[in-house]
């Protein structure tokens, strides 16, 4: 049950669209439910590619207020009615009225279901239009989290900041990721010689939203004290600008005595987004909350040094010596970066370990058969339940 299904969704649509599939070449019988909203209820420009394995079901939102609230009477209907076709839900993101009358649906009908919150249970999404969580979570929602068969996080972070711990089980299992050849040398040059970049450039790459969540103001601050001891590093962002706050911090960029070596490219997909990341040299993000990044296991499978935040939720990148953990304060990050930039053998290390993470930990191999057998679980316990 995806709330969401086209590319402006980024992480969430993605996730529930690779999930899918994984899920479907492992056997499964898989469909995706989702409306035809977009970000805060607008048209979808596109979906999410999807493979013919996964049956789509997309239903109508009508109306603004439907639209704003991610509510379907459509697909409710639909569900109702089509509910022994089903043995498990899962609903990706918790802010829809469409994932919690889902979830009602299968509650109903004594199937279980699982909810995903993708970071959007953590204290830092409650902070973000506090009084509608609230009143969301009072009349409805906080029913269907109490009652949820299980609740899958995606990191050891994400589930120990958890605004509302879960009344029943949970699980934590990562987002996987598909992972190519080995990045080479010669996958380095090609990419920048596509996206028109200097051999010779150090090049430090963030991709996702310009949001508050990422803070790419403390990484436009780091930056500029940053950029006199490293003269010839750039800083590329990738991804859309996301409302006011995306606003100023183009601003801030615009300002900065380093702008012609910061590059905001907008939002990237496909084949060009996997140059950015063969390209760059280190992948930043100073978040302040992260269910678990997509594009942070995108950057590990390409071998990219990590610079993240402990908020950033990413398991096991110090065990695996696949990049730093640093702090939001600028001056204190600027000395962490500036050290392991400047050391190539660090860096190479790194980009070693973020690779070698990503073939142990977050592969479909080693992810999807941890998702099936939760599924099988809880299906098997509600199923003794009604018996």
């Amino acid at each position: 049950m995806a709330s969401l299904l086209g590319v402006e969704a980024t992480g969430q649509s993605a996730v529930a669209a690779t999930t899918a599939a994984r899920l479907a070449a492992a056997g499964a019988d898989v469909s995706i439910i989702a409306t035809d909203c977009g970000v805060q209820g607008k048209p979808v420009s596109k979906y999410v590619d999807v493979p013919s394995s996964v049956h789509v079901h997309i239903f109508p939102s009508i109306g603004k207020l439907n639209r704003r609230l991610f509510r379907s009477p459509a697909l409710t209907k639909w569900l109702r009615e089509h509910i022994h076709e089903f043995d498990v839900l899962d609903v990706q993101g918790v802010w829809s009225f469409v994932g919690k009358d889902a979830s009602a649906v299968f509650a109903a009908a004594r199937k279980p279901y699982v909810l995903t919150p993708h970071g959007m249970m953590t204290r830092y999404d409650w902070q973000k239009s506090t009084l509608y969580r609230r009143l969301f979570f009072a009349f409805g929602f906080g029913k269907v989290w109490r009652e949820a068969d299980a609740v899958r996080f995606s990191s050891t972070g994400e589930r120990d900041t958890s605004y509302y711990p879960p009344a029943g089980r949970s699980a934590i299992i990562p987002n996987s990721i598909d992972i190519q050849s080995s990045p080479t040398p010669e996958t380095r040059r090609e990419a920048r010689a596509r996206l028109g970049i200097d051999e010779q450039t150090p090049m430090l790459l963030f991709i996702g939203r310009l949001a508050h969540q990422k803070g790419i103001k403390e990484m436009l601050a780091t930056f500029e004290i940053i950029a006199p001891q490293l003269p010839n590093l750039s800083l590329y962002l990738v991804g859309p600008s996301d409302g006011d706050y995306g606003t100023e911090a183009l601003a801030v960029a615009a300002a900065s005595a380093y702008r012609s070596r910061i590059v905001i490219t907008g939002p990237v997909f496909g084949d060009r987004k996997y140059d950015y990341l063969r390209a760059a040299d280190a992948f930043i993000t100073l978040s302040h909350n992260e269910g678990q990044s997509v594009a942070h296991l995108e950057a590990l499978a390409e071998g990219l040094p990590m610079i993240l935040t402990k908020s950033s939720n990413m398991d096991f990148l110090t065990e695996y010596g696949a990049g730093i953990l640093v702090t939001h304060q600028p001056e204190e990050a600027a000395k962490a970066i500036v050290r392991l930039l400047s050391d190539p053998e660090a860096l190479a290390q790194a980009g070693r370990g973020a690779r070698r993470l990503v073939e142990e930990k977050y592969v479909p191999q080693v992810v999807i058969p941890q998702l099936l057998t939760l599924y099988k679980e809880v299906f098997s316990a509600r199923t003794s339940r009604v018996v």
